[in-house]
């Protein structure tokens, strides 16, 4: 019967069945206080908020995969999401279920000819260092005594991704329809983009093309290339479910304290990391979109420096040429406060509310009046007190600031034949920058660093023109 099914598919089919059930569940879940329990008492929208932010969050740490992503992508939205979201979702930054050692070996064996982890490598740890949406990683040895780390695909991920994007497709058509806001146009896209993910041998491929760019002497400033790196392929020991890299010790970005006891500024971290991702987006259009904090790892060089490392480089996209210049000088027209360029690149994009838009992109609010590089520079660019007086403002009038909201989303997305696909993991990209930024006290402004990498198709500085 059903109980006799559920039992199979939980040994042998990935537990599919377990995890779309689940999904399905909590969607309802979402749904239902929303829809309903909000319209019968608006004032328990705390409650709401508390009940759907652990429906999800449960559900991102039991089905695992992709979903961890979902979840990671949902905490680093702590600029716009309540205070019980970011409480359900900041635990699940570093926390994937692993797999046993057992589903670790037979994978290894099956991509390596029936060898094992401990005859391919002199030394193998068994048990994993870090475990991820994907894949986990094992600290490893090679013969001649270089240490390495072992990412190692999990064997359900190939199977489960599958029905994950497919139950991600049929929940974004079904919010569509259920609250009126224009989500599917983003769909095929982001499908392909977290598809390629599972291919280890693209993930090398993306460490070489970074690596190279970042060390370009023609086009990289020295800031990125003596504080940037990416950590070296071993080819020969890597397949499309393995991918074995040089060994990095280093701290977590986000750790401050283990940052000031290596000696090393906040600022100058910042400044770098801010740098490496508006070098990518503006300069080389071959952009990380996926530097949340375990993906981002800084070490002393000898010299005595800060050293920015770049891992998990499984999630890239490149830019069409006309995407980046034109999206650079949308940056570089807020920054001037240009509302005639603002326009014409919205236009050619479909889009009919650019200080909206140039909102989205800062992730902060743009009335196209205050200038967004105001700020002391070092405080993160914070906003001056008319701006926070808007922001209390806003606040005291919750329930009308989310209709306008969704009023002028579904007005910005009322076209999206034009819209560029490149905006979803860009916007992914900066946000998880910012997200880093705020959780180390805002030492830099993000936006000035940005629009100065925006500015570098220019033969000047936007950023010294300013001062």
């Amino acid at each position: 019967g059903t109980g006799a099914y559920y039992a199979y598919d939980y040994a042998f089919k990935y537990q599919r069945l377990h995890r779309n059930v689940r999904t399905v569940w909590t969607f309802g879940a979402v749904v239902f206080n929303y829809k309903v329990m909000y319209a019968m008492n608006p004032d328990s929208l705390s409650d709401i908020h508390t009940r759907v932010a652990n429906h999800i969050a449960s559900t991102c740490t039991r089905n695992g995969g992709l979903y961890i992503k979902l979840g990671q992508s949902i905490a680093s939205m702590n600029h716009i999401l309540p205070k019980e979201y970011r409480a359900a979702f900041e635990v699940l930054q570093d926390r994937a279920p692993a797999c046993s050692y057992n589903e670790i070996e037979h994978l290894f064996k099956e991509e390596f000819d029936g060898e094992r982890p401990e005859t391919v490598f002199k030394e193998f740890n068994p048990v994993p260092i870090a475990s991820a949406s994907v894949a986990q990683v094992h600290k490893a040895m090679l013969h001649d005594g270089t240490p390495v780390a072992v990412k190692i695909q999990k064997p359900s991920i190939l199977v489960q991704m599958k029905w994950d994007l497919f139950m991600y497709q049929c929940c974004v058509w079904a919010l569509e329809k259920m609250f009126d806001l224009p989500m599917y146009w983003a769909v095929g896209f982001t499908k392909r983009t977290f598809m390629k993910e599972a291919d280890f041998l693209n993930e090398a491929q993306n460490c070489r093309v970074a690596k190279s760019m970042f060390s370009d002497r023609r086009i990289a400033p020295a800031e990125i290339r003596n504080h940037v790196y990416v950590p070296d392929v071993h080819s020969s020991l890597t397949t499309s479910r393995v991918l074995t890299m040089e060994w990095i010790d280093g701290v977590k970005i986000t750790d401050g304290d283990r940052l000031a006891g290596m000696g090393v500024s906040r600022h100058d971290v910042l400044h770098t990391f801010v740098s490496a991702f508006g070098y990518q987006i503006f300069k080389t259009g071959f952009v990380h979109c996926d530097p949340h904090p375990g993906n981002v790892m800084v070490r002393k060089q000898q010299n005595g420096t800060h050293q920015v490392v770049l891992l998990d480089h499984g999630m890239y996209i490149e830019e069409r040429e006309d995407f980046r210049e034109n999206f650079a000088r949308f940056w570089r027209a807020v920054f001037l406060l240009d509302h005639s360029t603002m326009f014409k690149v919205c236009r050619k994009w479909g889009i009919t509310d650019p200080d909206f838009f140039a909102s989205l992109q800062l992730m902060r609010p743009f009335d196209g009046e205050q200038p967004v590089h105001v700020g002391n520079g070092t405080a993160g660019g914070q906003e001056s007190e008319q701006s926070r007086e808007q922001l209390r403002q806003r606040k005291r009038d919750r329930r009308n600031a989310h209709r306008t909201v969704k009023s002028r989303f579904r007005q910005l997305l009322s076209d999206t034949r034009n819209l560029p696909r490149e905006l979803i993991f860009v916007g992914r990209c900066l946000n998880h920058v910012r997200a880093v930024n705020k959780e180390l006290g805002s030492p830099v402004n993000r936006i000035n660093i940005l629009v100065n990498y925006a500015a570098q198709q220019e033969s000047f500085s936007l950023l010294s023109w300013a001062q």
